[in-house]
């Protein structure tokens, strides 16, 4: 569709460039939104875009929608999925693992992305003794899937794990469909039985199986071992060993029995076949399993890894990937959304950038036929199903504008990014004021930003007001250009992580398009990862006072890879730090203008403020000298200060206040780093 256009050019004569730099500091080329934030990319996900980059060693220059960036490569060195760097919803080009098919096209904590799904949310298949027999569970396909899974999460995860460690973990997840089931560890041995008939240890199995202490994943798998129990040999072995006084197992799954040797430790691919064998041993055993469906042990195998993570990373399975992708990159179609009155449809709204834009239509017009088909009377919902197809066919439309004539339109479907920024203007006493509400970072919310400050900004406009309230998150790049969009030069955060690309520092280097004009932005409670990154960039770097509430503090990123069954593995691999260095994770952000302590409060502060008082002044210096990791008790009281609520009605009176008030809003701008102002 339209490449990043009215944006890209205004970024290029500014010039403006978004910079990525690893630990090393390296520049690195930044493909337009690799990365995903997380909480709740809406209407995102992961989401539009950009073509992969060209295979290759060395450096390697990229010109995206105009935007010039620089990657460091290494020899060898694949590129993943571009969303894959965010969470921010992220950074970084991770090596595909081999079997991991990848896509063009991110973070923790946001809709959102789909959350994981529970086995009671896969469809039923019918019990033993149906009229139904139950959908074979196709073991080849598990075993790669979780084999490039395993492989994929190992080198990524925040925290250090091990491909046992991790397939041990996923196991205990048939314990949670069927109570009776219990995993054992011992003797680097994967045993799966029934009950107690079996002697021996047994691995924790979350859900209701049987456990014994000292053999469980957590406390042998993860450094590669067997469980530490008596049929265990004792102790744990070095990775990739079988203690001496155990004889290997041949391989067993004969009645109540599943009985395998522990795979190389680090042959992701042979752990992905033996945890693949005990869950068809399972299922063919197991009604309980059959009944939670065929979905049901693959989805319960990464919910249990995952529990063992953290919040965010997950599993989405194929339809529910297929839905993320639309929602973040949007639908093919023509870009309309349609209403009833009386007995006609009209177009109810017409997205900025999308074909029935481009050609000339606009909201409130009528649309009287479909490819011939008249709509009169028909559903919204079905007349706007037949306005979906693939992408670059026509369909035809007829049309009646407000003058009542009719005109018949050909129209070329195309993806249409979902509508995530909308601008109005509201008087201010010295002036009209820009209002420009983003509710997401999907594919194309810088450019739209650009389109609006473009058209919105004249000689009358006084001052710009971001909304980000409730506002989940969504791409890391497109918040990072965003950024870039209102300030001259300068971080806007860094991300930290255990694989080398997932340490970035992101860097803009001019493009103000608001020409210094004084910008507040507002938060809530729901204010949620890119967006949180965007708050915190302006209100760092001197260029936004912040106004709400304290925001979510999701500041985690995920990176993302496609599976052999179509399915999409989110994985939280970096921190995100603020551009002073606190940590967005936990912490979220202070507003510098509180509201949620109510309306006298508010009241107060803008009048001390306007005397050049600022009364959060030591928590918010509290809140930039913080440093990871941090006490939980610690960060509920530094939160406290202006407690995480729903945006209020009064919040754009509040922000109106303070454009109004020039030393207010001067008082209010974080003091400069070293202390001056």
């Amino acid at each position: 569709m339209v490449a990043l256009g009215l944006a890209v050019a205004t970024l290029l004569r500014a010039p403006s460039s978004v910079q990525a730099r690893d630990s090393a500091g390296h520049d690195i080329a930044m493909p337009q939104d690799a990365d995903a934030v997380g909480a709740g990319a809406v209407g995102t996900s992961l989401m539009g875009l950009a073509p992969v980059e060209p295979d290759g060693a060395g450096s390697a220059p990229l010109r995206v929608g105009g935007l010039r960036r620089e990657r460091a490569r290494g020899a060898g060195q694949r590129d993943a999925d571009p969303r894959a760097a965010e969470t921010i919803e992220t950074a970084g080009h991770p090596v595909r693992p081999p079997a991991a098919a990848t896509r063009p096209e991110p973070a923790g904590a946001g809709p959102s992305l789909p959350g994981r799904s529970s086995a009671a949310e896969q469809t039923a298949v019918p019990a033993n003794g149906s009229d139904s027999p139950p959908p074979a569970f196709d073991a080849a396909l598990e075993g790669q899937v979780i084999g490039t899974a395993l492989a994929f999460i190992a080198p990524r995860s925040l925290e250090p794990t091990t491909v046992p460690g991790l397939a041990l973990w996923g196991l205990q997840g048939l314990a949670t469909l069927d109570p009776s089931l219990r995993l054992r560890t011992g003797g680097r041995t994967i045993r799966l039985d029934f009950g107690a008939a079996h002697e021996g240890p047994a691995a924790s199995a979350g859900g209701g199986g049987a456990a014994e202490s000292g053999t469980g994943p957590d406390a042998a798998a993860m450094s590669g071992a067997a469980g530490g129990g008596a049929a265990g040999g004792g102790g744990r072995s070095e990775p990739g060993s079988a203690p001496a006084s155990v004889a290997p197992v041949a391989g067993a799954a004969t009645g109540d029995v599943f009985a395998r040797p522990f795979p190389a430790d680090a042959d992701a691919a042979a752990w992905g076949t033996a945890a693949a064998a005990a869950m068809g041993w399972a299922w063919d055993r197991s009604a309980a399993i059959r009944e939670a469906g065929a979905a049901a042990p693959l989805q319960g195998f990464f919910d249990e890894i995952f529990s063992h993570l953290d919040p965010y990373s997950r599993y989405v399975p194929p339809a529910g990937a297929e839905h993320v992708r639309d929602r973040l990159a949007g639908q093919v179609g023509v870009g309309v959304e349609l209403a009833r009155l009386g007995a006609n449809l009209v177009l109810a709204t017409v997205a900025a950038n999308g074909p029935a834009a481009e050609a000339g239509l606009r909201a409130g017009e009528r649309l009287l036929a479909v490819d011939g088909v008249p709509t009169q009377g028909a559903a919204p919902e079905a007349v706007a199903q037949s306005l979906v197809g693939e992408d670059e066919s026509t369909v035809r439309l007829r049309v009646a504008g407000p003058d009542g004539r009719a005109r018949t339109l050909a129209l070329r479907r195309a993806v249409v990014p979902p509508e995530t920024v909308f601008a109005e203007r509201r008087r201010g006493a010295r002036g009209a004021l820009l209002v420009l509400r983003i509710t997401a970072f999907t594919a194309d919310t810088a450019q739209r930003l650009s389109q609006e400050l473009e058209a919105g900004l004249d000689p009358r406009v006084a001052g710009v007001v971001i909304d980000l309230r409730g506002d989940r998150g969504g791409l890391l790049r497109q918040a990072v250009t965003a950024v870039a969009l209102l300030l001259d030069q300068g971080v806007v955060a860094t991300t930290v992580g255990r694989d080398p690309d997932a340490s970035r520092v992101w860097r803009v280097q001019g493009g103000d398009l608001a020409n210094r004009l004084p910008i507040v932005v507002l938060v809530d409670g729901r204010t949620a990862s890119a967006a949180e990154i965007m708050a915190a960039a302006l209100a760092d770097q001197r260029r936004a006072v912040v106004v709400g509430s304290a925001t979510t503090g999701k500041g985690v990123v995920q990176t993302l890879t496609e599976l052999p069954d179509g399915g999409e593995l989110f994985v939280t691999w970096s921190r995100v730090l603020a551009p002073r260095g606190w940590p967005l994770q936990g912490l979220g952000v202070l507003p510098q203008l509180c509201t949620s302590l109510g309306a006298e409060a508010t009241a107060r502060q803008l009048r001390d403020l306007d005397a050049g008082v600022q009364d959060l002044a030591g928590a918010l210096a509290r809140w930039r000298a913080a440093r990871a990791p941090l006490d939980a008790h610690a960060v509920a009281e530094m939160r406290g200060t202006c407690p995480a609520e729903e945006g209020r009605d009064g919040d754009l009176d509040t922000a109106r206040a303070l454009l109004d008030h020039p030393k207010a809003y001067a008082a209010a701008l974080l003091p400069a780093e070293g202390g001056g102002r």
